[in-house]
């Protein structure tokens, strides 16, 4: 069958199933073959790509020397939490090695000693390693007891009563009516309040509560579950704010990993991180070698940036806190007092090299956290989607889906969608977000049909999109509309592990309705979305899942209906070389001067010597050579 299948692509390499065969089957043998294409650039790619592969090889052999003596020193200094988190990034890759079968066991067998949050971040690093569901819910229950240990262990019972301070039985009695109205599938809630009371059964384990009292009941009615709860908390001498706070915990963690309740005391962090916007002015701060805060970097498009302010500007004062004056760490006291309300001036008093102090009076504005990318910075600091601009191709990367990505998307595409010829979508390692955002630009690329399907019991409200001209309806908000520039482009979409949610709907509907070819690993699986839900009077708010997607072929993407985008062709980076392809990216990524045109000094990411280095990015060489291929062989 081989000698066959060789014969066929030496044969008639002319013919685009011969090449779309081998590209499928084997990308390696595939090069071989493409090395001999009449068209030079086509040729080259793969001739790289042939001589890529002893480089990863050798860091392959490096990097599973440099992982066995890592996991082991950290074993040696009981540092368990980076002995689980080496092998968690690298048992995907190299997980059947038996070393590091070895290696996890011994991890394991070292955990009952380890102090109570690092028993837990490790137990969650093990959850990632694992391929197994049974023995991921496992790590995770193990990591959630651990965690538990740690809240009302002596170092962290103070900050524990502190982020329960506002919590209420109305908020709690709010959330699981929602939840039950509204969550994607009935709940079952008599299996998640049982969650929940193991949940306090674990404080009475742990002391904290009176063990003398009998556990509440599970029940299929959440709220007489929770007066249960609360009712055991009284008399198991528990303030009502603990008992709310950890029943509810193990209780929706129960009907999902995503379904939490968010208090009072953490509603402002998740606001601002699922909003992608918080308001400050832009700076990245590091301790001064002289002693405290300099500037490590004003970031781009802030208000810092658009003042002037350089690297290596030391911070003097910030408002009335002068920061030689804290007592903590200063940098910390610093990045504590920069953010703050929208429009709402600070003012700064900075120390720079050959001048005297100086303040500058700055307005906090929205520091947008940055989701897509072109292939390599220009001078002027803007991006350039160029992979190869003679022939067209370009390149763009999603980080993450925030309201903002589609606007950064489009100014980024639009204004070269006339020349492109071919596209490169990287999505390796974004965890998806927004789903609206996933949608639109999918809309970008697919000319007709569904973009994606959902089901749920509450299905949201929207509005079909009209050509309001005409007064025409053009489409329902998860249809293409027709129309857009880069409809019919080839386009081959990067994956990996890490690709999940929002990201993975992408990528299976360009790969479903756009004729996109999906390189790299198999992708996360979660195919289930959270509406995000604020109190009015903004005193908490829920995450809950409340939709189940599906790609427009029918595929699930959720892996326990058994999805995540299966790629068409296989292409799996090991931890390592994931790495070392992060480091050439912030190289390309760099910003080599300030606003006024000063150098700016770039610094390499962490670069490790003991690794052999990778002169290119074997997963944006690899989309290069399919999109080549596919030019090549329409």
């Amino acid at each position: 069958m081989l000698a066959l299948l060789l014969v066929f692509v030496g044969s008639a390499m002319s013919q685009p199933s011969g090449v779309e065969s081998l590209l499928r089957a084997d990308l390696d043998r595939a090069a071989e073959h493409l090395r001999q294409s009449e068209d030079p650039k086509l040729a080259a790619t793969a001739e790289v790509w042939v001589g890529l592969q002893p480089v990863r090889a050798r860091v392959h052999t490096v990097e599973l020397r440099l992982l066995q003596t890592g996991v082991e020193d950290a074993l040696i200094l009981g540092d368990l939490p980076r002995a689980a988190g080496l092998l968690a990034g690298s048992m995907g890759s190299m997980g059947d090695e038996p070393a590091l079968i070895v290696l996890r066991e011994r991890v394991e067998q070292a955990l009952p000693k380890a102090p109570p949050a690092q028993r837990a971040q490790a137990w969650v690093e093990l959850a990632e390693a694992s391929r197994d569901p049974g023995e991921r819910a496992r790590c995770l229950e193990n990591a959630d007891r651990a965690a538990l240990q740690g809240r009302y262990g002596e170092a962290q019972i103070a900050a524990t009563r502190a982020a329960q301070v506002g919590i209420e039985r109305a908020a709690a009695v709010d959330i699981l009516q929602r939840i039950d109205a509204e969550y994607y599938v009935r709940p079952g809630w008599e299996a998640a309040t049982q969650s929940g009371a193991r949940q306090l059964g674990w404080l009475v384990e742990e002391g904290v509560a009176s063990a003398a009292v009998p556990l509440p009941r599970a029940h299929c009615r959440p709220v007489r579950a929770l007066d249960a709860a609360l009712a055991w908390g009284e008399q198991a001498g528990l303030a009502p704010q603990t008992v709310i706070a950890e029943w509810m915990h193990g209780t929706l963690a129960a009907l999902d990993g995503w379904t939490r309740a968010i208090w009072p005391a953490e509603l402002a962090s998740w606001q601002q991180e699922n909003e992608g916007v918080y308001y400050g002015v832009g700076l990245e701060l590091a301790p001064a070698a002289e002693g405290g805060v300099r500037v490590e970097m004003p970031l781009l498009d802030s208000p810092a940036w658009a003042a002037g302010i350089h690297q290596g500007d030391r911070v003097v004062r910030i408002d009335d806190l002068v920061l030689a004056e804290v007592a903590e760490d200063p940098v910390a006291a610093a990045e504590r007092a920069l953010p703050g309300p929208a429009d709402s001036p600070v003012t700064l008093l900075l120390q720079r090299a050959g001048r005297e102090p100086f303040e500058v009076i700055l307005t906090r504005g929205p520091i947008a956290v940055p989701t897509v990318r072109g292939f390599v910075r220009r001078d002027d600091t803007t991006w350039s989607p160029w992979l190869d601009e003679g022939d067209g191709l370009v390149y763009v990367q999603i980080e993450a889906f925030k309201p903002t990505t589609l606007a950064a998307f489009d100014a980024l595409t639009l204004p070269v969608a006339g020349r492109v010829r071919g596209l490169v979508l990287d999505l390796r390692g974004d965890p998806g977000g927004d789903i609206e955002s996933a949608v639109r630009i999918a809309d970008r690329f697919v000319a007709a049909g569904w973009l994606a399907r959902v089901t749920g019991r509450v299905m949201p409200e929207s509005e079909p999109h009209l050509d309001a001209p005409r007064g025409v309806r053009l489409a329902e908000w998860n249809e293409a509309v027709p129309g857009h520039l880069l409809e019919g482009v080839p386009t081959v979409v990067l994956v990996d592990a890490g690709t999940a949610s929002a990201a993975e709907l992408l990528a299976g509907a360009l790969q479903d309705g756009a004729g996109a070819w999906v390189v790299g690993a198999p992708t996360w699986g979660k195919g289930r979305t959270q509406a995000l839900r604020a109190d009015p009077g903004h005193d908490y708010a829920v995450q809950y899942t409340n939709l189940v997607w599906t790609l427009p072929g029918g595929r699930a993407l959720d892996r326990d209906l058994g999805g995540g985008i299966q790629p068409d062709v296989s292409l799996v980076l090991s931890a390592a070389e994931g790495y070392l392809a992060r480091c050439l990216a912030h190289q390309r990524a760099a910003v080599r001067q300030h606003a006024d045109g000063t150098p700016l000094r770039w610094e390499p990411m962490g670069r490790r010597y003991d690794l052999p280095p990778l002169e290119t990015d074997p997963g944006i060489l690899a989309a290069e050579l399919v999109l080549r291929a596919r030019l090549d062989n329409p």
